[in-house]
C-alpha cells in the first residue's frame, strides 16, 4: 500500500490523487488516502495507516500552511493543533528510516520543521511558475534525480513559504538556479522531499492555478516540465526498479 497523507478539503485534493496516482505507475487499489486536517482523523489512525504502508508521500497544502503566522492570526491556533497531531507521527516516520517517504512542497516544509529546521512566509523567495532547478552534487548521486534529468531542469514552483534552515543531518539536493531556496533534501537513506512540485506539468499547474487565482502575480508561460521524472524515479524505487 501506497500512502498519501494530504492536507487539502477542497478540489485540489483529488486532483494531487489523480497526478501522483498517473506518476507511479501502480494500480490505483494500491492507493490509500488519508487527511489529518479532518478531525475525525487521530494521531493513533495516522500511525496505524504508517505501519501498513510501504511507502508514504507527504502532499502538498490547501487551504493553509505556515503562512498563517504572517497573513492569517486566525487560523493560528487551528494550524497549531493539526501540526501537534501530525509531529510524532511523521517524525516517528522519518527518524525510523524503514519506508520509503517523498514529501512534497507542504510535505517538504513539515518534514524539515518537525526535525528542527525553520521554515517562514517567504515573500522574496515566493514563486509561481516553472523555473530551472539546479542539482548539488550529492543531488546528482540520488537515485530518484540521477536517472534520465538533465542539470538543471525545470520544474513547477507554486509556494509563499520556504525552507528557510536546513535541518541538522539534512543533505541538499537542489536549489533553485540563480536563487538560495532549498528544492530538495534527503534524510538517511529513504526520506526525499522537493520544495517544487514533480506531481505537475504545465497543463495540470494550470488547473491548480485555477483553484489558487491569488498565486498568480505574473503570466505563466508555458515550458517543457521535467520534474515529474523525480516522482517516477522515487515510485520505481519504491519497486525495486532503481
Amino acid at each position: 500500500m501506497i500512502l498519501l497523507l494530504q492536507f487539502r478539503t477542497d478540489q485540489s485534493g483529488w486532483h494531487e490523487l489523480k497526478v501522483v496516482y498517473e506518476a507511479s505507475g501502480l494500480p490505483y487499489n494500491e492507493f490509500f488516502v488519508l487527511n489529518p486536517i479532518s478531525d475525525k482523523v487521530s494521531d493513533q489512525d495516522i500511525n496505524s495507516a504508517i505501519d501498513k504502508a510501504k511507502a508514504v508521500v507527504i502532499g502538498g497544502s490547501g487551504e493553509f500552511g505556515f503562512e498563517v503566522y504572517k497573513l492569517k492570526p486566525k487560523l493560528v491556533s487551528t494550524f497549531e493543533k493539526f501540526l501537534k497531531k501530525v509531529e510524532k507521527p511523521i517524525k516517528r516516520l522519518v527518524e525510523e528510516n524503514k519506508k520509503y517517504v517523498f514529501g512534497m512542497c507542504f510535505g517538504h516544509q513539515l518534514i524539515a520543521h518537525f526535525l528542527g529546521g525553520k521554515v517562514e512566509y517567504d515573500e522574496k523567495g515566493s514563486a509561481t511558475g516553472i523555473f530551472p532547478i539546479i542539482l548539488t552534487k550529492e543531488g546528482k548521486k540520488s537515485k530518484i534525480f540521477n536517472s534520465g534529468l538533465e542539470n538543471p531542469f525545470n520544474a513547477v514552483l507554486g509556494h509563499r513559504v520556504s525552507v528557510i534552515k536546513a535541518p541538522k543531518g539534512a543533505v541538499l539536493l537542489a536549489k533553485r538556479e540563480g536563487g538560495s531556496i532549498n528544492q530538495a533534501f534527503q534524510y538517511g537513506e529513504r526520506t526525499f522531499t522537493t520544495q517544487f512540485h514533480p506531481e505537475l506539468d504545465y497543463k495540470e499547474l494550470m488547473y491548480r492555478l485555477s483553484l489558487y487565482p491569488e498565486y498568480i502575480k505574473t503570466e505563466v508561460k508555458e515550458k517543457p516540465v521535467h520534474a515529474h521524472k523525480v516522482l517516477r524515479n522515487f515510485f520505481k524505487l519504491v519497486k525495486g526498479e532503481i
